[in-house]
């Protein structure tokens, strides 16, 4: 029930923000978590295409040190 007391107080506006914050402390919370989230993206593409990379091309890591590099980039453009 108290869920369904808090949905009701919100949906009629009478829940306040209970800490006000500063302007730019507000904005660099919120660009942090974007930062958070992007990374987290880049990180989740890199194991992606290095799991992919194993699947198509089991040696393939073998051939080469660096799967990131401008060169292996134009070989993947390539495949």
């Amino acid at each position: 029930m108290d869920a369904w007391h808090l949905a009701e107080m919100n949906y009629r506006g009478d829940v306040k923000p209970h800490r006000k914050g500063d302007e730019q402390l507000l904005e660099l919370q919120h660009l942090t978590r974007q930062h958070e989230f992007v990374t987290a993206m880049y990180v989740q593409a890199k194991l992606n295409m290095r799991t992919l990379l194993d699947q198509v091309f089991p040696a393939y890591e073998c051939l080469f040190t660096d799967l990131y590099s401008r060169q292996q980039c134009a070989f993947y453009s390539n495949i």
